[in-house]
């Protein structure tokens, strides 16, 4: 989480930018940029700590992640005018052809072989093996059953003909007179 949204001082694009950067962080590392033991202490490590990078990477994704994890807003890459621009010119995209994304004409880098859309043989049996955290459904709970208990609505016609004055007409004048 972008650290103007923990310190709850208002945000923009800017934030989608950083998430940028801890996605890339993860995809290239392995794992997220800022870890700890608890929330807080994740949290205190999102505004206080020095981001590490491993030297393995090279120097364009080290800079890329860097300046996508800036804390200030202004210096983070794609928060100025030019947005998405900036990060579409940055080294680490120097091979793309953005034409080629837009019109998706690139073919995928490793396309994996799978008998249908159920086929989870490419995943490690680590987690397939694992059990279902999620409990199934049980209905819908008491308060679900009726989401307008204890609220009333009436039509604003019905109201007015419930507050006009009831006259009594005759229905023929024989009618009347013996009234």
């Amino acid at each position: 989480m972008a650290p103007e949204i923990l310190m709850r001082i208002g945000h923009g694009r800017a934030v989608d930018w950083w998430s940028l950067g801890a996605l890339a962080f993860d995809m290239l590392i392995g794992g997220p940029p800022f870890t700890a033991e608890n929330r807080k202490k994740t949290i205190d490590k999102i505004l206080k700590s020095r981001l590490s990078l491993p030297a393995y990477l090279s120097a364009e994704a080290r800079d890329f992640i860097k300046r996508l994890l800036k804390r200030h807003v202004e210096t983070r890459l794609g928060s100025g005018p030019a947005d998405a621009d900036d990060i579409k010119e940055h080294a680490f995209f120097r091979y793309m052809n953005w034409d080629s994304v837009y019109r998706r004409e690139l073919d995928p880098p490793f396309k994996p072989n799978i008998q249908s859309d159920d086929d989870a043989s490419l995943f490690d049996t680590k987690f397939t093996e694992m059990p279902a955290v999620d409990s199934p459904c049980e209905g819908p709970g008491p308060m679900s059953l009726n989401p307008f208990e204890g609220f009333t609505y009436i039509a604003p016609s019905v109201l007015e003909q419930m507050n006009a004055p009831v006259t009594h007409k005759p229905r023929s004048q024989r009618r009347a007179y013996y009234n």
